[in-house]
């Protein structure tokens, strides 16, 4: 079951990536990388970390540009896609404490996107923005099987 599903549309994926990215190219995060994934600090998941590695393998296709993530602890506030647990979801009144294992959102806040789930709707929430927004599609397992 969704708890909450705001799915956003493929030309405000871009817009919100240019954001983060920053106005007219890239405006750098660290070590010359235009987008920057953020997780919870300290523990995370096995769910939270998968997410993390398919964004960030996913986004850097697509976009063609570097993609860093941080700790939510090492990364200088700013526009970003925010995985799983993390204080800026509970900023935004995101409390995944109440989200069933497989429940998932995705929402828009502020230029920055969170992307998180009770345990393995973080990966759902991942999967599911990767394929209805940044239209990136699997048809076989295999890297060959890409679309």
């Amino acid at each position: 079951m969704i708890k909450f599903n705001k799915l956003i549309c493929a030309g405000a994926v871009i817009v919100s990536l240019g954001a983060v990215a920053g106005p007219g190219g890239a405006v750098k995060t660290s070590g010359g990388n235009a987008v920057a994934v953020v997780l919870p600090a300290g523990e995370r998941t096995r769910f939270e970390k998968t997410a993390k590695d398919e964004l960030c393998r996913y986004l850097a296709k697509v976009t063609g540009k570097n993609v860093a993530a941080f700790g939510e602890g090492d990364f200088a506030d700013g526009r970003a896609i925010y995985v799983g647990r993390t204080r800026f979801a509970a900023a935004c009144g995101i409390d995944l404490r109440t989200f069933k294992e497989e429940e998932w959102c995705v929402k828009e806040v502020g230029g920055s996107l969170v992307v998180a789930g009770g345990d393995i709707g973080t990966l759902y929430a991942a999967y599911r923005f990767l394929e209805d927004a940044v239209g990136v599609h699997w048809l076989d397992p295999t890297e060959s099987g890409e679309h």
